[in-house]
């Protein structure tokens, strides 16, 4: 699966042809001068998502490319703004080989755990199942990359968390207890469509005060991820609660959450968009429908760390989905649809 992966990514590449065509450009180059900036050491603007984590691998790709490579072209800003096409596909090269090392990862873990190799080639399925991740996750340097490499760790995490021993009850010290913050303030500062996992772990952690100090620890891991932008979290906010309180896109529009009508037709087409990680979503919610209100081991389920873990990811996709068809597009969904091999 992932030499699969790496191999659609060349080819979707070449037939995407260079950053600078027409619709191709947008957000790559805005993280690429984003990212320059960073490697100067000067502010950067925010791009809203918030999109730091991207910028700050770009800086950092970009020092290790001038000096191997480019130096001869002068310092490193000339060297960027001479070569940007070369800087954008060694920046894409290495967002597609973290996410196809991740796959490899999640793939291995899930077959020294459970000896299963069918349940883990429907893990490494994650990334081909939702025609966002195929058109977005691969294609552009954009957040939408580092996203699908967040899930898919994330994943990881809640595999060896369902085969730890003692029912998983974590100590507060305990290795996962610590991941999991880290992934999702790491996700989320990368871009907010990643939130809607924030409610896997006020599930799955055993009690009041480890879900406490894990929202404090994610907390403290997004300002630790977003410093660059600290100096802007006002805007952002502004920016978001604009957002959440205007009807139309990016904070436009008259005032209200959502427009009903409008709505509706948003799901649809959502649906419409990518039916196969839907139907997934569907049928996970009705197995878990059905053992809640039909299954005489209903309370031996809600006991099983297995069980709980499919119904934080499912209410976390399905939060995502209704959160999302407020300005619906798939490339907001790709965080909640590539947990739809774990589900599946």
């Amino acid at each position: 699966m992932p030499s699969l992966l790496a191999l659609t990514a060349i080819l979707l590449h070449y037939a995407h042809g260079p950053y600078w065509i027409g619709y191709n450009f947008d957000p790559d180059y805005l993280y690429l001068i984003n990212s320059l900036a960073l490697s100067e050491f000067k502010q950067t603007l925010t791009t809203g998502n918030p999109g730091t984590t991207l910028q700050m691998l770009g800086a950092m790709i970009m020092h290790i490319v001038h000096f191997l490579n480019y130096s001869s072209l002068g310092n490193l800003e000339n060297s960027v703004l001479s070569k940007p096409e070369n800087y954008l596909l060694i920046i894409n090269i290495v967002l597609i080989s973290f996410i196809t090392m991740m796959l490899f990862i999640i793939g291995y873990v899930a077959f020294s755990l459970t000896n299963n190799i069918l349940f883990s080639l429907i893990l490494q399925l994650s990334p081909f199942l939702s025609n966002g991740m195929l058109t977005q996750g691969y294609l552009h340097v954009s957040p939408e990359s580092l996203l699908l490499f967040s899930s898919l760790l994330f994943i990881t995490i809640l595999i060896k968390i369902m085969h730890c021993k003692n029912g998983c009850q974590l100590p507060a010290l305990n290795l996962y207890y610590i991941a999991l913050p880290i992934v999702c303030g790491f996700g989320m500062a990368t871009k907010l469509t990643f939130a809607p996992f924030i409610l896997i772990p006020l599930f799955v952690l055993p009690d009041l005060k480890n879900k406490i100090l894990f929202l404090i620890l994610t907390l403290l891991s997004f300002v630790f991820w977003t410093y660059p932008i600290i100096p802007q979290y006002g805007n952002l906010l502004n920016w978001y609660y604009k957002i959440i309180t205007h009807k139309g896109y990016y904070g436009l529009g008259s005032s209200g959450w959502v427009d009903i009508d409008t709505y509706f037709r948003n799901l649809f087409y959502l649906l419409s968009a990518d039916p196969l990680c839907f139907l997934i979503i569907l049928f996970s919610a009705g197995f878990i429908a059905k053992t809640v209100w039909f299954s005489a081991k209903r309370k031996r389920a809600w006991q099983d760390v297995s069980f709980r873990i499919l119904l934080a990811v499912v209410v976390a996709q399905l939060f995502g989905i209704l959160v999302c068809a407020k300005h619906p597009s798939d490339r907001y969904l790709i965080p909640v649809f590539s947990l739809s091999g774990f589900t599946l």
